[in-house]
């Protein structure tokens, strides 16, 4: 399931299927998507693969409901199906679950696919439908582009690919072990991460050379070190900065440390609202290196749906 907050206003049917791949960061496809608001104000959206019919529909509803719950502010929803059929048991099932924690659903949507052209409608007899103008120059997207740099992806699978290795095998098996042989508390692995913060905040992220990548490696395998990457990642508020740092350290990164990294990522990604790239990070670095404790946090808080306000608190918080 993935979660994502964004600041956003909608103001029509059309307008919210339009805004769904900006919102959840790709276009879904055959996918439950429920886009909670305050007034007009978008607040949190979770997108899941239409389940099965029966049981497995209600499971999902009441758990979508339980994180919605979490939120703790009066809400009301939009329920949307993405799909060949318009699945009035899933948008029933969601409404029902909903209205056990008080949140209404306000529309309920139906559209075969998010492309140019598709029909819509408008599943609460109120007879409103229509034809999809293009996603991709929608205002969501086109004031996403402007003002973060955020671009949508085509589907899951694009956005995954983001995160693919770009290292070949001789060149993450030298990388390892340069990073096994560096002392993580080391000076070296101090300046690399000095390094990696003058260049960042440079304009220079993605001009990193051996020594900090290998640095910055040996820096995520020790506790303080990585706390204190972790607090970096916090601090920092420029819209999709730190989300395309840690993007670069996994794809060049080997073993352990780039699951390390794709925490930090998923991380950062939270922080910016985006619940698909933190879920895809996360499920990565779980891949990587199972069983890390801060893997296994970052994912719990991703599945509560902590909004990014309080998510960066905590980790300021518990920095200090």
């Amino acid at each position: 399931m993935t979660t994502t907050q964004r600041p956003i206003r909608l103001t029509s049917g059309d307008a919210v299927l339009a805004s769904i791949p900006t919102l959840v960061g790709f276009t879904p496809a055959d996918s439950l998507v429920i886009i909670t608001l305050a007034g007009r104000r978008v607040g949190m959206v979770l997108r899941v693969d239409l389940p099965a019919a029966g049981e497995e529909t209600s499971e999902v509803a009441a758990h979508a409901a339980q994180i919605i719950d979490q939120q703790g502010e009066a809400l009301t929803a939009v329920v949307v199906v993405i799909g060949e059929d318009t699945r009035a048991d899933v948008t029933g099932a969601v409404t029902e679950a909903l209205a056990l924690v008080r949140v209404g659903v306000v529309q309920a949507l139906h559209t075969p696919a998010i492309t140019a052209g598709m029909p819509w409608q408008c599943l609460c007899g109120c007879g409103h439908a229509g034809i999809l103008d293009d996603p991709a120059v929608s205002v969501v997207a086109l004031t996403a582009a402007v003002s973060t740099g955020q671009v949508s992806y085509g589907s899951r699978e694009a956005l995954a690919a983001e995160l693919d290795s770009r290292i070949d095998s001789v060149t993450a098996q030298r990388r390892a072990q340069m990073i096994d042989a560096l002392d993580g508390e080391g000076v070296e692995a101090g300046v690399a991460i000095l390094k990696l913060r003058e260049q960042v905040l440079s304009g220079r992220g993605d001009q990193l050379d051996d020594d900090v990548l290998v640095g910055i490696g040996a820096a995520l395998l020790t506790q303080a070190r990585r706390d204190a990457l972790v607090e970096w990642t916090a601090e920092n508020t420029e819209p999709g900065l730190m989300r395309a740092v840690w993007r670069q350290l996994v794809q060049q990164l080997p073993g352990q440390a780039r699951a390390y990294a794709a925490t930090l990522c998923g991380l950062a990604a939270l922080l910016e609202g985006d619940g698909a790239t933190a879920n895809l990070a996360l499920d990565l670095a779980g891949q990587v290196h199972p069983g890390l404790r801060l893997t296994e946090l970052a994912a719990r808080i991703a599945s509560c749906g902590i909004d990014p306000i309080t998510l960066r608190e905590i980790l300021r918080d518990t920095a200090r």
